[in-house]
């Protein structure tokens, strides 16, 4: 007759972890990467922006940098995301169109957020944090 040790420690039976192969790892860090990109993109056009109206015509040169970021972050998140090069060349046209711009940034990044979560990595207000 066994009886159960009244002292020994809780044994938790633990199925939610999420063994990722170093395949998974670098392309889930490719996605953090380029979501980041695309968050600070965001951030750079609308500090642009205000820029604009209180430095003048100018500082028109922060959008366009904030625009290149976005392009260099979609092509990065639709490649790490498995998209065709039409797709990420469509998203790259698209970061140039005002407001079309806003929707693909939007859509890449519910996607990337989906996939990051899937894969056991925490998404803040700034993405998530490459391991």
């Amino acid at each position: 007759m066994t009886t159960p040790n009244p002292y020994a420690p809780p044994q938790a039976e633990v199925t939610d972890l999420r063994q990722t192969s170093a395949t998974d790892r670098v392309r889930l860090n490719r996605i953090a990467s380029g979501q980041r990109f695309i968050i600070f993109a965001l951030l750079g056009s609308f500090a642009a922006g205000v820029l604009q109206v209180v430095v003048g015509p100018l500082a028109g040169l922060a959008g366009l940098l904030a625009s290149l970021v976005a392009i260099v972050g979609v092509v990065r998140l639709a490649g790490a995301l498995g998209r065709s090069v039409l797709a990420k060349v469509l998203y790259a046209v698209a970061m140039l169109i005002p407001l079309i711009n806003l929707l693909g940034m939007l859509s890449l990044s519910t996607q990337a957020t989906k996939a990051l979560r899937a894969g056991g990595y925490k998404v803040g207000f700034f993405g998530a944090k490459a391991r």
